[in-house]
């Protein structure tokens, strides 16, 4: 066990070294496989309740681009395949990120439309714009059947750099990892293997979906392992890999909403609902961000055109 730690630490510390693929080659001959937690639900659970949402809502942003001649606003995407996932044509576009790699389409959303700005946009932090300011379109799905998902635990590690003060959230916060605790452990006997390496392992990949610092692609190349495993390497008992997605907390939101990443194969489970013009703005004195919706509850015409009323395009 100290052996296997050593060696994912030294992996760790030089991971700038290793291709993709030396990686990759390297990661399997240490752990024959990556032990998966799996919830076969239509529900994504927010630790923050507060006010009632329907749990199967989730949100995906995208920052807006064009501008109007005669406003400083920039104009809302006008077709729900322009807030989706990135359609085939453009896989060029996509670059690496937590949950993909290079080229590799994913639909990344938020179980809350402010989380889901957020992670949209958290490299440019703080905005960098002159106003302080950005605009997002956002849009909501329904998940209209039951998903099969590889859940991913708190991590430990980042738990006490992202706790809030309030108690109250902190006990929930608990609560939620008790309830992760069992999951594991539940899972650990079925597989009856070595409890320890297998809980090390499940630590190790939820440590890597907390990293707060990314510098360059590398920082994503332990995700991306483990994503690989997830939707690639998890035949059922049919032969079929399918694995819909993988939810993990959301760091930048004191693991307060979680994060959801799809695979292309499942988006005919989701149905859109609306849309939303979202304007993030950014406070020097207070050092945080308020998401401001100034439309919402636009819906989409059969031909998948946004019907914007206030930001309407001529």
């Amino acid at each position: 066990m100290e052996k296997l730690k050593r060696e994912f630490q030294e992996i760790q510390n030089n991971i700038s070294v290793y291709s993709y693929e030396e990686l990759r080659l390297r990661i399997a001959r240490l752990i024959p496989r990556v032990p998966v937690i799996i919830s076969i639900t239509d529900k994504i659970p927010r630790v923050d309740k507060g006010l009632y949402r329907d749990p199967s809502i989730i949100y995906r942003a995208r920052p807006n681009e064009s501008k109007k001649i005669d406003s400083t606003m920039e104009m809302p995407w006008n077709y729900i395949k322009q807030i989706s996932i990135v359609p085939d044509d453009e896989c060029d576009k996509i670059q690496c990120g937590r949950a993909n790699r290079e080229k590799e389409p994913r639909f990344y959303a938020s179980n809350d439309f402010q989380v889901s700005c957020y992670e949209t946009i958290w490299h440019e932090f703080p905005l960098k714009t002159k106003e302080k300011s950005q605009t997002l379109t956002v849009g909501c799905w329904k998940i209209n059947e039951p998903l099969y998902l590889a859940i991913l635990p708190y991590s430990k590690s980042y738990l006490s750099k992202v706790r809030k003060h309030e108690q109250k959230i902190n006990d929930v916060i608990d609560s939620v990892i008790d309830s992760d605790n069992k999951q594991i452990e539940n899972l650990l006997l079925k597989l009856g293997s070595d409890k320890a390496k297998d809980r090390f392992i499940i630590d190790l990949f939820s440590d890597e979906f907390a990293k707060l610092e990314i510098n360059s692609n590398c920082d994503y190349s332990l995700s991306n392992f483990y994503c690989e495993q997830v939707f690639e390497r998890c035949p059922n008992e049919f032969g079929i890999n399918d694995i819909d997605g993988i939810v993990f907390p959301s760091v930048s939101f004191s693991y307060q909403y979680n994060n959801i990443v799809l695979h292309p194969r499942c988006l005919h489970k989701l149905k859109f609902i609306e849309a939303m013009y979202v304007w993030v703005t950014y406070s020097n004195e207070t050092k945080e961000m308020q998401y401001t919706p100034l439309e919402q509850h636009v819906i989409a015409d059969t031909e998948g055109k946004l019907m914007w009323n206030v930001f309407k395009s001529k």
